[in-house]
């Protein structure tokens, strides 16, 4: 992966769009250590706290609830890089659509959904005519004061550290898939990377995300050979990102049965649901 950037980027446009999720990225990016990516994260959780509209009236988190939050925020935040493209450069509204296209598959993240609308009328709530905090900002707690959901605290988190992790000049492990597959949307990168392979193999296709689906098509696109193998049963990285069983199929791969043999690999709408 870090040799697709290496060989690729030269010919990526990034000038001609300054909002390109790849025009922060400089060719000598480096893949962060995990103390950095904490310490990135745990700077971005501070400022979201330290930025809450309540002011002194809602004290910043600590202990045991500040131990908590981070737990479950920098999880989640390794949970959507894992399945998405890449978080860089979405705006809130696109964040969100994919948040709730997520949803079914992390409780923690369908909780956070429901507090949100319930409290602001988003989606399945019946107060319909208030659109989301996550968009347009807290809402008045009768108090006079503002109040913040977890679903816009983490979106704030997740947003401070994407800035932050771009500052640093670095990349986040759980975006490098995301990255490349930016990357190979290019058309000059992705037409020079993708004849550069006649063959393509995947091993322990049933481990495969959505992000690494698509690097894989892309690659793909000038007609090399694809060759997939797999076993539905031996999947174990349904946690990281993996395609759960329901959508590859029967068997894992509907009518080829477990083991995937150049053949086309399931359609990519399905992969979304």
């Amino acid at each position: 992966m870090y040799g697709t950037y290496r060989s690729y980027f030269h010919l990526a446009d990034r000038a001609s769009d300054p909002t390109s999720r790849l025009s922060w990225l400089s060719k000598d990016f480096r893949i962060m250590e995990e103390e950095e990516r904490d310490r990135i994260f745990m700077q971005a959780l501070r400022r979201e706290e330290g930025e809450n509209p309540g002011g002194p009236a809602e004290r910043p988190t600590r202990g045991t609830a500040r131990l908590t939050r981070s737990k479950a925020f920098k999880e989640l935040i390794s949970f959507v890089k894992n399945r998405i493209d890449t978080t860089h450069g979405l705006s809130r509204t696109e964040l969100l659509t994919n948040l709730r296209r997520l949803a079914p598959f992390h409780n923690h993240l369908g909780q956070l959904l429901q507090e949100d609308d319930k409290q602001f009328g988003g989606p399945g709530s019946s107060n319909s005519s208030s659109s989301s905090s996550s968009i347009i900002g807290s809402k008045d707690n009768g108090k006079g004061r503002m109040r913040k959901t977890e679903l816009q605290r983490f979106l704030t988190t997740l947003e401070l550290y994407d800035e932050q992790v771009k500052i640093s000049g670095g990349v986040d492990f759980d975006d490098l898939v995301g990255l490349a597959v930016a990357l190979m949307q290019q058309p000059d990168a992705r037409r020079a990377a993708a004849r550069a392979f006649r063959h393509i193999l995947v091993d322990e296709f049933q481990d495969t995300n959505l992000p690494q689906y698509r690097l894989v098509r892309l690659l793909q696109s000038e007609g090399s050979e694809l060759f997939l193998v797999g076993d539905a049963n031996q999947a174990i990285y349904t946690w990281r990102g993996a395609l759960p069983e329901d959508v590859r199929g029967d068997g894992g791969y509907g009518r080829y049965g477990d083991m995937l043999t150049a053949v086309e690999p399931p359609d990519e709408d399905q992969l979304q649901t």
